[in-house]
């Protein structure tokens, strides 16, 4: 089976879901798109008897308003083809049953959608990022570059930044270049514990267990890498959806400012609503139908001129906000972008690329997959970009990423990822045979490896005994006895080691000598290799003599006393003993 990587987005307008194959090429194989005013008006709600039923309505077309849904002279309004998140103009709409239970979040229910659909099964990986902008992003000076030794002083950094204690959120984070050489930025991703905590209850209810969740801003860089011309070394990619307007800025392959704006499409549907007092409905269908901005205004003075003016207003602080982003990543690291690329449904306005371009003075594209991936019936996917760009970027993930440039994941500390995915589960039985073959083999070399030690063992005794035979005398197999030999503790008389240094040998011979007997000694002798000792002097008589070989024999390892050269001069008598030791 293949490699099946499925990417979630989960919008506030709908939830998209890409999935791909990690062939010889990236293969985008399917795609589904649910929108959540759809799951949130068609769920099923508990009746008053208890039971749960479902609403199935037909969703009513919006009401008559004073504005035209045709363009100047009877055209097809601007845009026509444009819908965020709803499919194209024409296109049937599709109402579908909620399955029966509680009453979810409009977005899980969506997600439980795709998973009765079986749009999961197969399936490796399940990647998204954490919904409805709760995620922040901040930059921390750091005195480190590599990531390990950054780790140890985040917490103490971070203690400093957020309003709540560190041990109630969870983080992750990335190590970038500063505002000067040699200077570097941790870009850390945080949420509160008790966020992540629900957020995985919820989704892992409805059976998907993501393996990553990121921050959605940061999931865009992936959709980067694949698109953008690898020319191009800075860039931005704007993401315009309902609720969120999300900007990553990229330069030299690493994201130098990572923003979300909480402006989006869905100001222009309020500003339409308040401006011609209509229902949000009509509102939603004018700005999808009759919707422009910047120089691609209609005619001054008519009422789709009107519309356009409305539609740019409510478009300026998003406008604002995004300069005055683009203007600190110049100021702060002197990050100028080459390229803008915009995405999500609201990049679909018309005029909007070019207001932007018109704005930054900067080439403004939509972002594209066409050229780098192969589309093999993915259900429409390659119509629907820009719009799929972030669930494109979230499945990307896993091929893209590698370990030195991983960007921000929550599933960290008690959130880890632990779920076994159905392709792994597949996998079970080919994984255990070849662990029963690697079982085999690792018996086999246990044996090998036992039957050669057992050689060597024997080899060594055989060397041992030959050995001791030549030091001992005899062949002595066992180590405690040829240690104690060795020490002097076990054996015959004479042993490897001396009893007695000659030193000590000299000691005992004079304290054994009568204090009695007048003696001057000439010359006293100890060869330990010989086991002889030889002593020469001088004393007053030849009983003298005899006094001294007696005291010198009663040292027990003294073999034999020899009185050689006795010689009588007058009244001193001159002699020499050769004693036999057998104290070595």
């Amino acid at each position: 089976m293949a490699n099946r990587i499925v990417g979630l987005d989960i919008g506030s307008w709908a939830v998209k879901a890409v999935t791909i194959e990690l062939q010889r090429e990236l293969e985008v194989v399917g795609y589904r798109e649910i929108k959540l005013s759809e799951v949130e008006e068609h769920r099923r709600v508990p009746a008053a008897d208890g039971s749960v039923s479902g609403k199935e309505e037909a969703m009513e077309g919006p009401a008559e308003s004073g504005l035209s849904e045709e363009g100047p002279e009877g055209e097809e309004g601007p845009g026509g083809d444009w819908t965020e998140g709803a499919g194209f103009e024409g296109e049937e709409t599709t109402v579908r049953e909620i399955p029966s239970g509680p009453p979810q979040e409009p977005w899980l229910a969506a997600v439980r959608v795709l998973q009765d659909e079986g749009f999961f099964d197969g399936v490796t990986r399940v990647i998204t990022s954490f919904p409805d902008g709760k995620a922040l992003t901040l930059h921390l000076e750091v005195p480190f570059e590599r990531k390990a030794n950054v780790e140890s002083i985040l917490p103490h950094l971070l203690s400093d930044e957020l309003p709540l204690s560190v041990a109630k959120v969870i983080y992750d984070f990335i190590v970038i270049p500063g505002k000067a050489p040699e200077k570097w930025e941790a870009l850390v991703g945080v949420v509160e514990k008790s966020d992540i905590a629900g957020f995985l209850a919820d989704i892992q209810s409805v059976g998907v267990d993501p393996a990553v969740v990121g921050v959605p801003e940061l999931m865009l860089r992936y959709a980067g890498d694949q698109a953008v011309d690898p020319g191009v070394e800075s860039y931005g990619i704007i993401d315009s959806g309902h609720h969120f307007t999300r900007l990553v800025i990229m330069s030299a392959g690493k994201p130098v400012v990572a923003r979300t704006v909480r402006s989006g499409g869905a100001a222009i549907t309020k500003a339409l609503v308040e401006k011609f007092n209509i229902s949000e409905e009509e509102a939603t269908q004018i700005k999808h139908t009759r919707g422009v901005v910047g120089d691609a205004f209609p005619t001054p003075g008519d009422a789709a001129a009107l519309v356009g003016q409305t539609c740019e207003m409510a478009l300026r602080p998003i406008v604002r906000d995004l300069r005055r982003t683009f203007q600190s990543a110049y100021a702060k690291y002197r990050v100028a972008v080459d390229e803008i690329y915009i995405c999500g449904g609201t990049s679909r306005l018309k005029g909007f690329g070019e207001l932007l371009q018109s704005e930054f003075d900067v080439n403004v594209e939509p972002l594209r997959f066409d050229d780098s991936l192969v589309w093999i019936g993915s259900g429409g996917a390659r119509e629907r970009t820009p719009e799929i760009a972030q669930a494109m970027g979230t499945a990307l993930q896993v091929p893209l990423d590698r370990a030195e440039q991983r960007l921000i994941n929550f599933r960290q500390d008690e959130f880890v990822f632990r779920g076994k995915s159905s392709y792994l589960r597949s996998q079970l039985v080919r994984f255990g045979m070849v662990g029963a073959v690697l079982i085999v083999l690792l018996a086999g070399v246990l044996m090998m490896q036992r039957a050669d030690q057992k050689a060597r063992l024997e080899a060594m005794q055989a060397a041992l005994a030959e050995q001791t035979e030549e030091l001992f005398g005899e062949a002595v197999r066992n180590p405690g006895e040829v240690q104690a030999r060795l020490a002097g503790e076990a054996g015959p008389d004479r042993d490897f080691v001396p009893r007695m240094s000659a030193y000590e040998l000299m000691y005992q011979i004079l304290d054994r000598m009568s204090e009695d007997v007048p003696l001057v000694l000439e010359r006293i002798e100890i060869d330990m290799d010989r086991s002889l000792i030889q002593l020469v002097g001088v004393t007053d008589s030849p009983q003298s003599v005899d006094l001294l070989a007696e005291d010198v024999e009663g040292l027990d390892c003294l073999t034999d006393v020899r009185k050689d050269q006795v010689n009588v001069r007058g009244e001193e008598v001159q002699f020499e003993l050769q004693i036999t030791s057998g104290c070595s």
